[in-house]
């Protein structure tokens, strides 16, 4: 792995690659109002009419 050294003049934050990753998921999820619309419907249901995640996304 090789490091640089650089000098940084405005304030910075490094974060894992991992994280930088969700963070641009999300970023990309919350920029789009129709799937945000979506999203937020269907978090409003009941979770009673819910459908559990393994059957939603059951892979056989």
């Amino acid at each position: 792995m090789e490091i640089k050294t650089t000098k940084i003049k405005n304030p910075s934050v490094i974060i894992s690659a991992d994280k930088y990753e969700g963070l641009k998921e999300t970023l990309e999820i919350l920029s789009d109002s129709e799937l945000v619309r979506s999203i937020s419907k269907a978090l409003s249901e009941p979770k009673e009419s819910r459908k559990p995640h393994k059957e939603v996304f059951n892979k056989k």
